[in-house]
């Protein structure tokens, strides 16, 4: 018969099996779902993750007070930087933190955990510590590349750099006709696509890639003045693009808003239409008694022939909906025209513009203070 130790014993075997049962569990939960605690590194050299799920970037100051995680990376950084540029990091940092065991530290800093992307903190960290030599302000860069410093400087109230963005993105979205004329032009794809790409000497946009990222910036932060050349820019976009929206490099996609969906595409109609007329007023241009041609028929069978193709009802379902087409560059090529037809057709397909630019905010539904179309004498 088994004595009261042997049941004492065999008791407590039975609470070591369950003990390691439960600890095998523990074990397996730890696995899968990864401690919040964020531990130094045993060698500070050790270029590596020095967190289960966290990844240092390159922008890693080995002085700095304050670590930012974005995504699954973080970045060490001043926070007197942080705080002298913006008033949102200043005002954070102003407010005393509780220190606690549970307090989450790096290497002895503090963690503030942001919702953005851990390429856009870098790029916006990046621009807050090179200064004016992260853009040159004489070399142009792409929309794709500004956007998110400009948002970014926006959200956190960064008034210098969102300054800077802004104008530079004034340079190709801008309200004035003759900034539009001066400062802007649509050039074709250099990769042979159908597309046409809009510059200026600060930025280029890509529309397929930025005009609905563009309206979408432009709306979050409420310039009003910039919206039509946004908008029109997506009115050259396909309607399927338009519909389905654009993928951001980050993978994210952006839509217009139903409101601007449907004025892009009552516009895309208006605008085809104001495209066709400009092209068949060109066409039939002809400076009556002023032309020195020695064609006895004048320039008007040459000019009709170049800008003739669509002058046709037939034709009209072929027009885009590009109703600021500069042929400014194309009649300057037409060496056989007279002086006084060149400067004629100059100053017509000049008129053609500034019709459809002054008419821009009501063909897309909107009203613009401001919207200016002023323009010196054409050339």
């Amino acid at each position: 018969m088994a004595s009261e130790e042997d049941h004492v014993d065999a008791g407590l075997q039975a609470e070591l099996q369950v003990a390691e049962a439960e600890a095998a569990v523990l074990v397996e939960d730890a696995e899968t779902f990864p401690s919040r605690s964020l531990p130094l590194t045993e060698d500070p050299e050790d270029e590596g993750p020095f967190a289960p799920d966290i990844l240092r970037s390159e922008c890693w100051f080995e002085d700095g007070n304050i670590v930012l995680i974005a995504e699954n990376v973080a970045f060490r950084v001043h926070r007197g930087l942080l705080a002298k540029h913006s008033t949102i990091f200043h005002d954070l940092f102003s407010v005393p933190q509780p220190c606690t065991d549970s307090s989450e530290l790096i290497e002895g800093c503090p963690v503030v955990h942001l919702s953005d992307t851990s390429d856009d903190v870098g790029r916006l960290l990046c621009a807050l510590y090179d200064g004016p030599s992260a853009f040159q302000y004489g070399e142009r860069v792409s929309f794709s590349s500004i956007a998110p410093l400009l948002e970014l400087a926006h959200k956190y109230n960064i008034e210098a750099l969102r300054d800077d963005m802004l104008l530079r993105m004034r340079t190709v979205f801008c309200h004035q006709f003759s900034v539009f004329k001066s400062s802007a032009e649509f050039i074709n794809c250099p990769e042979g696509h159908t597309e046409r790409l809009l510059r200026s000497a600060a930025v280029e946009i890509v529309p397929s890639r930025d005009a609905i990222r563009a309206v979408e910036l432009i709306r979050l932060i409420d310039e009003t003045t910039m919206l039509p050349m946004a908008l029109y820019l997506c009115t050259l976009l396909p309607a399927a693009t338009l519909i389905s929206g654009s993928k951001l490099p980050n993978g994210r996609t952006v839509c217009l808003s139903p409101g601007d969906l449907a004025h892009c595409m009552e516009a895309r109609v208006v605008l085809a239409l104001r495209a066709y007329k400009a092209r068949e007023r060109i066409s039939l241009f002809r400076a009556t008694g002023t032309c020195v041609s020695s064609d006895i028929r004048g320039c008007g069978p040459g000019i009709e022939s170049v800008f003739g193709s669509l002058h046709t009802t037939r034709d009209i379902d072929n027009v885009s909906t590009h109703a600021l087409t500069d042929w400014g560059k194309r009649i300057k090529r037409m060496s056989w025209l007279c002086k006084s037809c060149r400067t004629g057709l100059l100053e017509e397909n000049n008129a053609c513009q500034r019709y459809a630019w002054e008419r821009l905010p009501e063909d897309l539904g909107l009203v613009v203070p401001g919207w200016n179309a002023t323009v010196d004498s054409a050339t």
